[in-house]
């Protein structure tokens, strides 16, 4: 049998649906991610990050998740592609 516990800590292999979680749940899965391997998780990510009415914790998570917290062009940040683009 599985508990909250269990939806709480999940192992790399197994990530919640952000789509069907909230508040806190949300915010502890968020910071849980360690890497983004799967398409799809990313594309969650990625939209939470996004999405201007998500609560601002979240939304900061999922970019620290997707590693662009410091350097996303997304963000206002130009001189994130002065390596690439050049």
């Amino acid at each position: 049998m599985s508990d909250m516990s269990d939806m709480n800590h999940n192992n790399n292999n197994e990530h919640p649906d952000f789509n069907e979680i909230s508040g806190e749940e949300k915010l502890q899965a968020l910071r849980d991610l360690i890497e983004l391997t799967d398409t799809h998780l990313t594309q969650q990510v990625l939209a939470i990050g996004m999405d201007t009415h998500e609560e601002d914790l979240n939304r900061i998570e999922a970019w620290r998740a997707l590693g662009m917290a410091g350097s996303s062009a997304l963000l206002g940040n130009p001189s994130c592609c002065r390596a690439t683009c050049s």
